[in-house]
């Protein structure tokens, strides 16, 4: 914006005796115009990651299946305040191969699980007992010829495409975040040998509001989840995605399902949840109370009378 500011400079005056001849008179008037430019340096919401290397690991099959895995470390950056979302995308949630016949072989993700799956290889669980003898060392309950995602020091779950592997609420510094992302597959002699590959897309956004809530959807069986308050709606189709709510102001929450499964359960990381285990629910934000929302489904089971 252009500003004009008027700077006047005061008339000085000098009078004389009317006896003295040649008196001597300081000018006229004198003003003078001073520009200013005012200037405004905007910055957007940034966010940007890096990955480092990693993602392949090998397998050694054993008649009860042998798990193993890989991890790798996505590190954020945002300077928005409300911080940033890393959602993975993938056109294909199985690891799969050719081979020269160009026969298709494929290792599947793991079903949905509402507590997620324990595995820890055989380095891990030495480390375990070497930290503490007595460790109980958890059960690795993954189905054989399976593979799953973990995230920092969570259990494996299912892949699926939209995944939110990380969301926060805080600009990041010049240091940045790290996230730990771990891939583990546990493999049995019945698998076919040789390389099985997939490919995840890992995508950061600045969050732009303090006042969204993103919504997660648990496994692939959610189609979307609708927020409702009084003549208005607002639909959410793909897990991670956000929505502006109001804070203050109570939403009725509910989810559309594919056929043969149900709601499983909600639960919010801030924000206020009621009925949790209903559809619909009903989710409100305040200024200091906000966040996400997830979404579990569970297929429906049908009593044989």
């Amino acid at each position: 914006m252009l500003m004009k500011t008027k700077k006047v400079i005061r008339r000085i005056t000098i009078f004389c005796a009317a006896m003295i001849t040649g008196c001597i008179h300081w000018g006229n008037p004198v003003s003078a115009e001073q520009n200013n430019v005012d200037i405004a340096a905007t910055l957007n919401p940034s966010a940007s990651i890096e990955l480092s290397s990693g993602g392949s690991f090998a397998v050694s099959p054993t008649g009860d299946g042998a798990f193993n895995h890989s991890d790798f470390n996505i590190k954020a950056y945002t300077n928005s305040l409300a911080g940033y979302t890393i959602v993975m995308t993938t056109d294909d949630t199985n690891l799969n191969r050719k081979n020269a016949n160009g026969e298709k072989f494929s290792i599947p993700t793991l079903d949905a699980n509402d507590n997620g799956y324990t595995c820890l290889t055989y380095a891990e669980q030495a480390a375990l007992l070497k930290e503490n003898a007595d460790a109980e060392i958890p059960e690795c309950n993954f189905m054989p010829n399976r593979w799953g995602i973990a995230v920092n020091a969570g259990n494996y779950r299912p892949v699926f495409s939209g995944m939110v592997i990380n969301r926060t609420h805080e600009a990041t510094g010049s240091v940045g975040d790290i996230t730990t992302v771990k891939l583990g597959a546990k493999v049995d002699v019945l698998a076919e040998k040789g390389t099985y590959e997939a490919t995840l897309n890992f995508a950061i956004v600045a969050n732009v509001t303090e006042y969204s809530a993103r919504v997660n959807f648990a496994d692939s069986n959610i189609s979307s989840v609708t927020f409702t308050n009084g003549q208005e709606s607002r639909t959410v189709s793909n897990s991670g995605d956000a929505i502006d709510l109001d804070i203050n102001t109570e939403y009725t929450v509910t989810a559309a399902f594919a056929d043969g499964y149900e709601l499983n359960s909600w639960t919010a990381t801030g924000g206020t949840l009621v009925a949790g285990s209903a559809n619909a629910a009903t989710f409100s934000i305040s200024e200091s109370n906000y966040g996400d929302i997830s979404i579990s489904s569970k297929e429906i089971v049908v009593a044989n009378n």
